[in-house]
C-alpha cells in the first residue's frame, strides 16, 4: 500500500511540474536541495514526507491536498442485470451515482458500470466495472475494438441491447459470443450475434456494499 501510495503521490508531483511548466531542477533550487531528490521523489524511489509536501505546495503556491489527498470521481452510468448481464442506463433507472477512489490515477474518461445486487453475492461477479469512453474510444467510433477476443467487455448488439460479458469471436466473419462473467456460459440469445461496438474494461474496483454482505465478522 505504502509502494502505491508512493507512486501516485509521485507521479501527480509530476502532473504538477508540468502544468506549472517547472522543470524538476527548477524545483530542486527553490526548495534548496539535490536535483537527485527531487528525482527520487518523481521516480517512487524517495518518499515524498508531509512536510515536503507543504513546502513545495507553499513554494508553488497550491493547496497541499493536490499532492497529499485527491480522489478520481467515476460516474457509473450504467447497471448490469446479475441474471444476464444486460445493461440498463442509469439515467433509465433515474439512479446517478458516482464512483470515488483516493490515491488513484486513471486516464480520463473513465465510466463505471455497476452490477445489481443479486441474491447470492458474488464478490468476484459483483465489482465495479471500469472502462474508458473519449472521443477515440470504440463506443464513440461505433467499432468493436480489435483486442476484444476473450476479453471482458461492455458491448452493444446490433438490437441496442447493451452487455457486460467476455467477448468471443466466431467461425463467422464479424459474429461474436458473449459469455457470462462468472461460470463462463454462453448468455441468452447472445450466440454468434453482431455487435456494433465493444470496449474492453479497463480494470476494476470492489464493490464494498457486496464485500460486506458476503463475507461475515470481517473482510479477513
Amino acid at each position: 500500500m505504502i509502494e502505491l501510495l508512493s507512486s501516485n503521490i509521485s507521479h501527480r508531483l509530476n502532473e504538477i511540474l508540468l502544468e506549472k511548466d517547472v522543470k524538476k531542477s527548477e524545483l530542486a533550487s527553490i526548495l534548496n536541495v539535490d536535483a537527485s531528490v527531487v528525482s527520487g521523489w518523481i521516480s517512487g524511489k524517495r518518499i515524498l514526507t508531509m512536510k515536503s509536501r507543504s513546502l513545495i505546495a507553499d513554494k508553488l503556491k497550491i493547496d497541499v491536498n493536490e499532492i497529499s489527498d485527491f480522489t478520481c470521481e467515476i460516474p457509473i452510468v450504467g447497471y448490469a442485470e446479475y441474471n444476464n448481464y444486460r445493461i440498463i442506463d442509469a439515467k433509465v433507472m433515474d439512479k446517478i451515482q458516482s464512483l470515488k477512489v483516493k490515491n488513484a490515477i486513471l486516464p480520463k474518461g473513465m465510466q463505471a458500470i455497476k452490477v445489481q445486487a443479486a441474491s447470492d453475492y458474488n464478490w468476484r461477479r459483483d465489482l465495479i466495472w471500469l472502462f474508458k469512453n473519449t472521443a477515440n474510444s470504440s463506443i464513440q467510433r461505433k467499432r468493436v475494438h480489435p483486442g476484444v477476443d476473450f476479453r471482458l467487455c461492455i458491448c452493444e448488439t446490433s438490437h441496442g441491447t447493451k452487455y457486460l460479458a467476455e467477448v468471443r469471436k466466431t467461425l463467422e466473419k464479424d459474429r461474436y459470443t458473449l459469455h457470462a462473467v462468472v461460470g463462463g456460459e454462453p448468455l441468452p440469445n447472445c450466440v454468434s450475434i453482431e455487435l456494433n461496438w465493444a470496449c474492453p474494461i479497463y480494470c476494476s474496483f470492489a464493490n464494498h456494499d457486496v464485500l460486506e454482505t458476503s463475507f461475515v465478522n470481517s473482510l479477513d
